[in-house]
Formats: structure tokens, C-alpha cells, sequence
């Protein structure tokens, strides 16, 4: 978490191109919808990436470095400085020369962490703590030497965050005004892989939704709910992270998901699944709308709605369908309100990229 790394690569060019551009992208930082990035060419600064996206909408910029190339071999060396979540988020570029793309985020890469930054510094991330740098302990990208070199890892999905609404190229003055659409990004081609189904629930005001299902599985499989921030998820009464692999076996599972506003997430799962609500089956989730504060925060924990918590804390231990008649008659309210839930239209699209 909010490390600083460098990234190293090269390529050939025999001739000098009358135009090149370079595609770049970078995670969002902890809770800041922003990324950074400084891109080198043969040494100089040609690139800071500091993006601006949402959870559903994701930018790339464009940026002409065409007076960076050489004849020969060219270096690129990129500072990322890691977005401080859970799983590994990392950027993405593509160069591309005369229209050939040259150049692509993807395995071949070497990495090393920066050992100039004072550990447990944020670098810039929070107002009011400073940068400390020390660059006896590390050159930077004139450290020539080989040593904590290590291979990359391609995070494709994680870097996307998919499900979103749009991948596309950024608008800034600074950038190219000619529109330049992605070809080989490597998160990107990740991203695009159609496992699983894309689902949008609806919003309902005045407190957070526990919607339930029972998903059954053709076949054992890894299943991931891939989504943006929740209050839990659980299946079979087990919570489970958002956007990490759970290992199923084939059946029926129980499902239950709370959250506040609407919801738009990807199950993502290699064998084919169905959905069915626990109530009777007609849609495929079924819901109750629970009293209480949609996201909860130091300075809004609970007061008030100990029990809504708690109800809310029980729905998610649900093992299966055979436990709702049992919490129905320790909670009411289930008994009550809990109705079968109607999709919404998904915008779960991740657009194709057009080649040219």
C-alpha cells in the first residue's frame, strides 16, 4: 500500500516517426478518484499522469511525445506510486509510432520499489504531510544498477475496476484534440473477458437494501462480485470481499447483498450460474429496504437503529433459504416488507474500442 515504484522498459526504432502518441492511465489513489504517474522518455520527463476518474468511468489520456524518440533504442521508465488498496492497482500505457502500436503495459516489464521515500510517508496523497526524499538512498531513474529488479504483474481487471459505464479518452486542453482510441492496453483486453453477468438494482431512499438470491452453479467454479463500495456480502452466511475469488462448489447457494442507493455489479464466474429470488422465484433477487445510514463513518456510527444493524447483521449469516421463516418471526419487518426485487436496465458496458 502507497508504495513507489519504478517501472523500466525499451524498444528500437529504425527510423524517426513523424508522429507518436502515448496512451496513458493510472488506478485511482485510496479514497481519491485521482491517479498518478511521471512517464520518462530516454531520460526525460514526458508524462505526468494525474487522471481523473470515477468507479464507473474511466479516463486515459492522450499526449504527443513524438520530440522524445530517438533512432535506436528508447527507454521508458515510469514512478507509479500505488493506490494504497486492498488488491494491486497499478497504470497503463500503450506507445504507438505512425499509427503501430510499439509499446504496451504488459508482462514484459521490470519493477523495483523506490527506496528513496521515507517509509510510512503518503508522498502527496493527504494535505499537510510532506514528501521525504532521500536520494542517497536511491537515484531514482539514474540508478543503473540490476539489483531488486523484478518481473511485473498484469492487473488488467483490478486496474479498470469493472464493471463501468465508459472506458474512454480523456478531454484536457493539453491533450490531443484527434481522437485516439485504445488498441492493445492490457488491462483493457483483461477487462473485456465475458465471464459472468452484469446486474443493476435499482435505488430506494431512506436506508440501505438487503437483497438476497439464491445463485446456483452448473459447475464448481471461482466466483467474484465485483462491484463498488457495499455494506456486505455474504454467501451461504459467509462474508465475502468484493472484487476476490471465492471458490464454490456446484448448487445452490445463498446470496444476500446490502447496500445504499443503487447497485451495479458483475458477477464474474467462468461456469454458467442462474439467479432466483428465496420469496418465490418469479425475479431474481428478492429485498428489504432496512432504516439506517447507507455508509457508515466514524462520525455516523449507529445510535439509533441498533436493532436495524443488527437485523441488517443477522440477513448476511443467512446459510440458505430453509433460515428465512426462523429470522421472519425474530424480525417482523422481514416477515412484512421483504418483496421480490425488479432489475434495472445494466450499463455494465464496457464500450468496444474502435482500431482507429
Amino acid at each position: 500500500k502507497n508504495t513507489h515504484s519504478y517501472f523500466r522498459n525499451s524498444f528500437t526504432l529504425k527510423d524517426k516517426p513523424e508522429k507518436a502518441v502515448l496512451l496513458a492511465m493510472a488506478a485511482k489513489i485510496a479514497s481519491q478518484e485521482v491517479g498518478y504517474a511521471e512517464i520518462y522518455l530516454n531520460g526525460s520527463l514526458a508524462v505526468l499522469l494525474t487522471e481523473r476518474s470515477y468507479m464507473f468511468d474511466r479516463a486515459y489520456e492522450v499526449f504527443d511525445v513524438t520530440k522524445y524518440l530517438i533512432v535506436g533504442e528508447n527507454r521508458v521508465d515510469v514512478l507509479y506510486i500505488e493506490a494504497g488498496e486492498e488488491t494491486a492497482t497499478g497504470f497503463a500505457l500503450e506507445l504507438r509510432a505512425d499509427e503501430e502500436t510499439i509499446l504496451v503495459s504488459d508482462g514484459s516489464w521490470s519493477c523495483r520499489q523506490d527506496r528513496s521515500v521515507n517509509e510510512g510517508m503518503d508522498y502527496f496523497i493527504h494535505a499537510a504531510v510532506e514528501e521525504r526524499v532521500d536520494r542517497r538512498a536511491d537515484k531514482g531513474i539514474d540508478d543503473a544498477s540490476e539489483e531488486q529488479w523484478e518481473p511485473c504483474q498484469v492487473v488488467g481487471k483490478e486496474l479498470l475496476h469493472a464493471p463501468i459505464d465508459r472506458f474512454h479518452q480523456s478531454i484536457i486542453k493539453e491533450q490531443t484534440f484527434t481522437p485516439c482510441y485504445g488498441k492493445s492496453l492490457a488491462a483493457v483486453l483483461l477487462a473485456k473477458e465475458p465471464e459472468g453477468i452484469s446486474i443493476k438494482l435499482a435505488a430506494q431512499s431512506g436506508g440501505i437494501q438487503c437483497a438476497m438470491s439464491i445463485l446456483t452453479l452448473e459447475e464448481a467454479s471461482e466466483v467474484s462480485f465485483v462491484c463498488g463500495h457495499v455494506r456486505g456480502i455474504s454467501v451461504d452466511g459467509q462474508a465475502v470481499e468484493q472484487n476476490r475469488s471465492v471458490p464454490l462448489k456446484a448448487g445452490e447457494h445463498f446470496l444476500v447483498i446490502a447496500f445504499g442507493g443503487s447497485l451495479e455489479f458483475t458477477i464474474r464466474c467462468k461456469a454458467r450460474i442462474s439467479l432466483s429470488s428465496p420469496v418465490d422465484g418469479q425475479e431474481a433477487f428478492a429485498g428489504i429496504l432496512l432504516p439506517t445510514a447507507p455508509v457508515r463513518y466514524p462520525w455516523n456510527e449507529p445510535r439509533d437503529h441498533k436493532e436495524t444493524e443488527q437485523i441488517l447483521a443477522d440477513l448476511l449469516k443467512i446459510h440458505g433459504r430453509e433460515d428465512l421463516p426462523e429470522i421472519s418471526r425474530k424480525y417482523p419487518v422481514i416477515r412484512k416488507d421483504l418483496s421480490e426485487l425488479s432489475l434495472t436496465k445494466s450499463d455494465s458496458v464496457l464500450h468496444h474500442l474502435q482500431s482507429s
